[in-house]
C-alpha cells in the first residue's frame, strides 16, 4: 500500500504528498516539509524537544520541563536555509504541508499557521485519541 505518492521534483528534492489519516497527516521530527509560497517551493524541518533530546542521549522528560518551564515551544517547524553551490546533492525527500493543514505529530494534533517573515509554527489543537 502505497501511502505517499510524489507530486513534483526540485533540484534538491523529491516531494511527496502523504495520504492524510483520520484526525491529519503524519510528520516527524527531522522530517523536511515542503510547502507552494510564492511561486516555488519553500523548505522546513519538523522538530520537538523530546525526539532532539532521545537523539543526543540526554533525558526527554527533563527536556520537555525545561521548554514549559522557560516558555519555549515543545514542538516547532524550523524554515531551511538556502544554499548556492556548484555541486549537485543527492535528491532527498520532502513531504507537503500546507497553511490551515492538520498534522500529528508525536501523538498530537496540530494546525499549520502562517507566521511572521514567511514562517509556519503549529498551533496545538489536542491529543489524538484522547476524548
Amino acid at each position: 500500500m502505497n501511502l505517499a505518492k510524489k507530486v513534483a521534483s526540485t533540484a534538491q528534492y523529491d516531494i511527496f504528498a502523504r495520504v492524510p489519516k483520520e484526525f491529519g497527516t503524519v510528520i516527524r521530527h527531522g522530517e523536511v516539509l515542503a510547502t507552494a509560497m510564492n511561486g516555488g517551493w519553500e523548505f522546513f524541518t519538523a522538530g520537538s524537544a523530546m525526539s532532539y533530546a532521545l537523539e543526543y542521549d540526554e533525558d526527554p522528560i527533563a527536556a520537555f520541563d525545561r521548554c514549559i518551564k522557560n516558555g519555549h515551544a515543545v514542538h516547532w517547524i524550523n524554515q531551511n536555509a538556502t544554499v548556492i553551490s556548484a555541486d549537485k546533492p543527492e535528491a532527498r525527500r520532502a513531504y507537503v504541508i500546507a497553511v490551515g493543514m492538520m498534522v500529528i505529530f508525536e501523538g498530537r494534533q496540530f494546525e499549520i499557521v502562517r507566521e511572521a517573515n514567511r514562517n509556519l509554527g503549529l498551533k496545538f489543537i489536542g491529543f489524538v485519541g484522547v476524548l
